[in-house]
């Protein structure tokens, strides 16, 4: 009977320990939707409350790494009053995968004392002294997105423009003809493996693509060139270029083409 006790004491101590580290703060997540399309925009925010105002109160908050997902932190707001911690961060997110996913969080709340903030910075600004905390780490619910399929063979997600440039359409054998596309708008980066058709019977000379995004609560702008260059000892035809792209906003499906070019070789004559 006493040691049944003693395992109930025990097993009360533990739990009150739980609900003591589970008031110390409060936690809400909100996403602005729970059923994107595969690389569709999605806001995340969480806000943290501190509760126990007895205590001097931290976090460490970010999500966890994954291949179901990219994720950039765009905001973190902090309002650090006397004992009254709270702080709201702002993620957007892309899934990478379709299907149900789970978004994971990595907290660490970290407490204090008055007296140890105060001697960490004790000194000049050359000498300041480490904090003391005791850290605890959180385990917060993984959030779930029921990620949409994207109609077939769509190589974009967004809503983008293309122009290309073709600088001449004459050369001498072997001369490299430079060639660009340009893809930019709003939405999942454009960042395609490759544009031109594998059996061209002519030489590709690839640079890496120029890459320029930014992020925000709108979403993604970015702007991506494709800077290339074509030879050939002959006149050949290159095929007009179609790319499949669809817009989560309006959930239609388009696409970008690059006409028909074409390339004369001139006659030995000529050359």
């Amino acid at each position: 009977m006493k040691h049944n006790l003693g395992k109930m004491i025990k097993l009360f101590i533990a739990l009150s320990f739980t609900l003591l580290a589970a008031e110390d703060f409060s936690y809400d997540f909100h996403l602005d939707k729970q059923d994107p399309y595969l690389k569709e925009a999605v806001i995340l925010t969480l806000d943290l409350k501190q509760s126990n105002h007895d205590i001097v109160l931290m976090f460490n908050f970010d999500l966890q790494k994954s291949d179901d997902y990219f994720f950039q932190r765009l905001d973190t707001k902090e309002t650090d009053t006397h004992h009254n911690t709270q702080i709201h961060y702002i993620y957007l997110i892309y899934p990478l995968k379709s299907g149900e996913i789970k978004l994971s969080f990595d907290l660490i709340k970290k407490v204090t004392t008055d007296d140890s903030v105060a001697y960490s910075f004790s000194g000049d600004r050359d000498n300041v002294k480490g904090l003391v905390t005791t850290d605890t780490q959180i385990t917060l619910p993984p959030l779930s997105l029921s990620v949409k399929n994207l109609p077939v063979n769509t190589a974009l997600v967004g809503n983008f423009s293309l122009t290309h440039s073709f600088t001449k359409h004459e050369a001498k054998a072997y001369e490299p003809i430079p060639f660009q596309v340009k893809i930019e708008g709003s939405g999942y980066p454009p960042l395609l493996d490759t544009l031109l058709p594998t059996d061209l019977n002519i030489t590709v000379f690839k640079e890496t693509p120029i890459v320029h995004s930014t992020h925000s609560k709108q979403g993604t702008k970015s702007s991506v060139m494709y800077p290339m260059a074509l030879s050939s000892d002959n006149s050949f035809t290159l095929n007009p270029i179609t790319i499949k792209a669809f817009d989560p906003k309006t959930v239609k499906s388009y696409e970008l083409t690059v006409p028909c070019l074409l390339y004369t070789s001139p006659s030995p004559r000529d050359s």
